[in-house]
């Protein structure tokens, strides 16, 4: 919902409470308004911290056809307080951690609870503010919270961020580990921090700065992570941190966060041929370079060892992540309608095209590892559907997780979860209100995870929250909401002892 729907929605109730005879209590209207900037501000600040996955799976969607995403600008407020870096490292090699700095305030858990955690369970974030402060935020009346999540929905509270931090994305997390890949904003910070986070301790160990701009793509099975790098353009200072993520056609998307003496950031064009870079870091420091990469996000298979990227020009390749091999993906098709649907096996892509004089299309499998063994080979028949799918990934017991495109543009880049099982598509949405929609999917552990109506194309929507849906029940987990307007009166606010709490961002472990 808007803010100005969510302000009319409000008023409407508050409208047929008085036909109904009802006296509003003292300060409904004013505290209506406030909820809207609070929602405001959180956007804002769920914005900044998904920028880093969440623009980067919508330029993932169609990553040999579609347009990249613009780059979403870092948020913050000026502090002279000083913050852990990482040295410019622009070519490959070995390099080493900083050493770890504490970034947050570890809260009192159970023992082993983080040791008992197993595939499903999930890492989420949340911002906290005190009732009645949004007018003045101060940084005792709000705080960023990390918790950790059971796939029932039971919250463990286990750090509170540190000033300047201000927000966290938790990047990549395996289930029964107490370290987690994050990246960290905040004030008078340029740019993102990326550094593995303890999660016991509050301690960051800054991860070196693979190049001026470094974007997280995913985790290969080698163990490496998988990054685009690219070097400062000319007439930016290589110094200053890249606020970039993932890689844009300009640094920033909104000329006004320049401020008013201007930045030369603002007008950096970052277009096709600038030097990004595939590159694997290693556990222990070395850093492979894996080739040229166009603006367009790559997507790493499910079993790890090969990245689909795009070059420069426009054509796909399969890039083997422990050789560093390139394989020229001929056999995938170049007809504009056919979208990236993701994968239908551990090294399957799928990709969705249109049947020519229907409203239907295809599903065709093309396995990446044969091409790159023997060639192209005729794709695999998966299926066919009512309508397009921008989302897939094997759920390991034969069946395909799939992500229906059930609303126009500009929301035709989010999907609602389905499951494909011998040639039949049954959506898992039964049990979502009839006016919400999904986001970017995860399967994982037998569920799909997703923040609903995060976009929608008009008409109604339900509220913003995070779900997780069984995929063979199609039951529903609320884990997180994105602001107090949830519940069914809108004169009761949802707190956490005296904290309001809305939800940032989550990953489900591995």
């Amino acid at each position: 919902m808007t803010d100005l729907g969510h302000l009319l929605a409000g008023t409407e109730n508050g409208i047929a409470r008085v036909r109904a005879g009802a006296v509003p209590a003292p300060g409904v209207v004013s505290r209506t308004v406030q909820r809207v900037r609070r929602r405001r501000g959180l956007r804002h600040t769920r914005d900044t911290a998904l920028g880093v996955v969440l623009a980067g799976a919508m330029g993932s969607a169609a990553w040999w056809a579609g347009a990249s995403p613009d780059a979403t600008p870092p948020a913050g407020t000026p502090s002279t307080s000083s913050v852990p870096s990482a040295s410019p490292s622009p070519t490959p090699g070995a390099h080493s951690a900083a050493a770890p700095v504490a970034v947050a305030v570890p809260q009192p858990v159970p023992a082993g609870v983080l040791d008992a955690t197993t595939p499903g369970w999930i890492l989420s974030v949340s911002t906290q503010v005190r009732p009645g402060t949004m007018d003045v935020w101060t940084d005792e009346d709000s705080r960023t919270v990390l918790h950790l999540v059971s796939p029932t929905g039971e919250r463990t509270t286990l750090l509170h961020l540190s000033l300047p931090w201000t927000s966290v994305s938790v990047l990549d997390w395996e289930a029964g580990r107490s370290q987690a890949l994050v990246a960290l904003a905040g004030r008078d910070v340029e740019g993102p921090v990326f550094g593995t986070l303890d999660l016991r301790t509050g301690e960051l160990a800054a991860l070196p700065r693979l190049d001026w701009m470094h974007q997280y793509v995913g985790r290969a099975g080698t163990g490496d992570t998988l990054w685009l790098t690219a070097p400062a353009p000319a007439g930016v200072d290589p110094e200053r941190a890249s606020p970039m993520y993932p890689p844009p056609v300009r640094v920033v998307n909104d000329e006004a966060s320049a401020g008013a003496e201007g930045d030369p950031l603002a007008a950096v064009p970052y277009g096709e041929g600038a030097g990004i870079r595939l590159v694997a870091a290693a556990p222990d420091g070395q850093v492979r370079d894996l080739g040229e990469s166009g603006l367009r996000r790559p997507t790493v298979s499910p079993d790890g060892a090969w990245a689909v990227v795009v070059d420069t020009a426009g054509a796909p390749h399969a890039v083997d992540v422990a050789t560093g091999e390139r394989h020229a993906l001929t056999g995938l098709p170049t007809d504009p309608g056919c979208l990236d649907a993701g994968w239908s096996g551990d090294h399957e892509v799928l990709v969705a095209c249109p049947v020519p004089g229907t409203t239907r299309y295809e599903l065709r499998g093309h396995d990446v590892a044969r091409t790159a063994g023997s060639g192209p080979a005729e794709p695999r028949l998966v299926a066919t559907t009512d309508t397009a799918v921008r989302d897939a990934w094997p759920l390991g017991d034969g069946r395909l997780g799939l992500g229906l495109v059930v609303q126009p543009d500009p929301c035709d880049v989010v999907s609602d979860p389905a499951v494909l099982d011998a040639g039949v598509v049954t959506p898992v949405t039964g049990q979502w209100g009839d006016a919400d929609h999904g986001g970017t999917l995860v399967f994982a552990a037998g569920a799909v995870h997703t923040h609903l109506n995060g976009c929608y194309a008009g008409g109604r929507s339900g509220p913003q929250r995070d779900v997780r849906t069984d995929l063979t029940t199609g039951a529903v987990t609320t884990f997180g909401w994105l602001d107090d307007g949830h519940v069914d009166d809108p004169d009761v606010v949802a707190a956490d002892g005296w904290w309001d709490q809305a939800s940032g961002s989550f990953v489900v472990g591995r």
